[in-house]
């Protein structure tokens, strides 16, 4: 039985890493006969993450010298090519350079495999923009404001808009964190009441994945303030959220 081979376009699609991983399976459970098993042959990354301010390059020394094809078998593709760019360069003696450049806030990875067999393959994770671990700052996006995290992106304006009206002036900010249940809260004035619910205002927030895929849009329920105009919100994060766009 002849060795199957994979033919790329050109242009690699966003979820090439998803059906790099479906013919991974596929060489797993029909291992093309006779041929050399996979786990005789492998490439090597020497740094499996990266962590790059947004225009910052890093470069990754790859190691294929267990790679039957060498370096023309060798094929890239990025999980988010609107976060990072990546490029592959034979550097010789069985080695080759791999260059990623951060472009935008958010976590991607670059997956680096053999073209004739997507089952050999390695990862390197890109934290895009990202902080350092422990650390937090906030940049602006037109008018829209980021509050990075190490793990984590919160985007949001400086008023947020409830249901019925409800419109709160963000003061403050911030995640906190015990038990492995993270909690985001949110301080600020509340400006207008709700129109129709009165004593009580509701506002929103979406929880995204690494991938991009919304896990829910919650509600959070909030009496009027007591003393003042000053009003907390809070939200408990599902699990597996890294990114949050506030309402």
């Amino acid at each position: 039985m002849r060795t199957k081979k994979m033919q790329l376009s050109e242009h690699i699609g966003t979820y090439i890493i998803g059906t790099i991983l479906l013919l991974l399976a596929a060489f797993l459970l029909f291992p093309p006969f006779p041929t050399e098993a996979a786990e005789a042959q492998s490439i090597t990354l020497k740094d499996a993450t990266a962590r790059l301010s947004i225009g910052e390059t890093k470069t990754i020394q790859v190691d294929y010298s267990k790679l039957k094809g060498g370096y023309a078998d060798l094929g890239i593709a990025v999980s988010d090519p609107s976060l990072i760019q990546a490029a592959l360069h034979d550097a010789g003696n069985s080695q080759a350079v791999l260059n990623i450049q951060a472009q935008g806030f958010g976590t991607a990875s670059v997956a680096v495999y053999a073209v004739s067999n997507p089952a050999i393959v390695s990862y390197a994770a890109v934290y895009s923009g990202m902080a350092e671990k422990g650390e937090v700052y906030t940049v602006t996006e037109g008018n829209t404001l980021i509050t990075v995290y190490d793990d984590r992106l919160i985007y949001y304006n400086t008023t947020l808009t409830g249901k019925n009206g409800a419109t709160l002036a963000v003061k403050g900010i911030g995640l906190e964190r015990s038990k492995g249940i993270d909690n985001l809260k949110v301080t600020g004035d509340l400006l207008q009441k709700d129109t129709k619910l009165p004593g009580l205002n509701t506002f929103y927030a979406c929880f995204y994945d690494a991938a991009g895929n919304l896990i829910k849009r919650q509600a959070v329920y909030a009496s009027d303030p007591i003393s003042y105009n000053e009003l907390t919100i809070s939200w408990y994060l599902p699990e597996a959220c890294t990114k949050i766009i506030l309402e």
